[in-house]
């Protein structure tokens, strides 16, 4: 897919998100009804399946294509399982299986209760276990889960060793790639929140007045100003760097023999969670008293820069990762990596 189709994936899911009241919808006691006819337009303009093959029902773009969206996801705090059903398609389709309808979660595999996020529009849930050296992806049917009560982002608990399995076939994709593919996805939906909290802070800060000017005039809010945008900056260079990498394998997706590609996913997370880090304190530190305001919306987007950040892996585990990496290399390869 060349650039001019990403540009209309991107203008036409925009147009949709735009004009959807997000800030009701993501709300803890708004109706479900909203959030399902945005759901709805969302599968029938074929986004959900972005990243299917063409067989199964999809457009057949690939996964680097399918970050628009999830980038997209980011910018507008989405309260929609939208980037993980992109990656869960993308994995089925890989496999051969047609994936099914509505949302689908995507599960990491540790044995213990995981968080399903905007659960009441996911009709499925995958993860990817190892078996006698053999990687299996998991469908289940998550069923008539209930959302946690008064839970953010309307989540519910899933445990895999008692729900139903509808599926479990071997795969191509090992349990580090599906991973580092999750990681890369969060990756880029902190880099698009970063983008709109960045706006969101200008737009305050030069709107408002104290002392008869800008809030942005004084220097202690130009250096939160400026940390933010610089963060956001070195964010967005680690995802494209990371889909770079992606792009010169010919879209090939395997982490566990490319090193190299894992090494940027890697760096991705950890970067743009240091990142949100500093973007988020900053933002509120910037909007004072008013950016923990429930009906202004810079809490949905620090909300889920911090849930992001721990999802598929926190900085401090891929940090330590990539040390591994560096380390066992023949001879140890920090340097090449840093002058690259």
């Amino acid at each position: 897919m060349d650039s001019n189709d990403r540009d209309l994936i991107q203008t036409s899911a925009e147009r949709i998100l735009q004009s959807a009241d997000l800030h009701s919808i993501d709300s803890t006691a708004a109706s479900s009804t909203a959030r399902d006819n945005l759901w709805a337009t969302l599968e029938e303009n074929g986004f959900t399946k972005i990243c299917v093959a063409a067989a199964h029902g999809g457009t057949g773009a690939s996964f680097a294509d399918g970050l628009v969206l999830a980038g997209l996801c980011g910018r507008y705090a989405l309260p929609l399982p939208l980037a993980n059903t992109v990656l869960a398609g993308y994995l089925l389709s890989q496999t051969g299986i047609t994936p099914p309808s509505g949302g689908i979660a995507c599960i990491i595999p540790d044995g213990i209760m995981s968080r399903v996020n905007h659960a009441e529009q996911c009709s499925h849930a995958i993860d990817i276990v190892s078996r006698d050296k053999q990687p299996f992806l998991r469908l289940f049917a998550l069923g008539d889960s209930e959302p946690l009560a008064n839970g953010d982002d309307h989540v519910a608990l899933f445990d895999s060793s008692t729900a139903t399995l509808v599926q479990s076939i071997p795969t191509q994709t090992t349990a580090r790639t599906y991973t580092a593919l999750g990681a890369l996805s969060r990756a880029v939906l902190m880099t698009g929140a970063m983008q709109s909290i960045l706006e969101l802070t200008l737009s305050y800060t030069t709107g408002r007045e104290q002392f008869g000017r800008p809030l942005a005039k004084f220097q202690a809010i130009q250096h939160h100003l400026s940390d933010i945008a610089s963060e956001t900056a070195a964010a967005t260079a680690a995802i494209e760097l990371a889909s770079e990498a992606i792009e010169l394998n010919n879209n090939a997706i395997d982490c566990t023999a490319n090193t190299e590609l894992l090494n940027a996913i890697a760096v991705a997370k950890i970067r743009c969670g240091q990142a949100a880090t500093r973007v988020a304190a900053n933002a509120h530190q910037a909007h004072g008293a008013m950016g923990f305001t429930h009906d202004y919306p810079l809490g949905r987007y620090t909300r889920r820069l911090w849930q992001w950040q721990d999802e598929f892996g926190s900085e401090t585990s891929w940090s330590i990762e990539l040390g591994h990496h560096i380390l066992d290399s023949n001879p140890p390869a920090l340097w090449p990596l840093l002058s690259a």
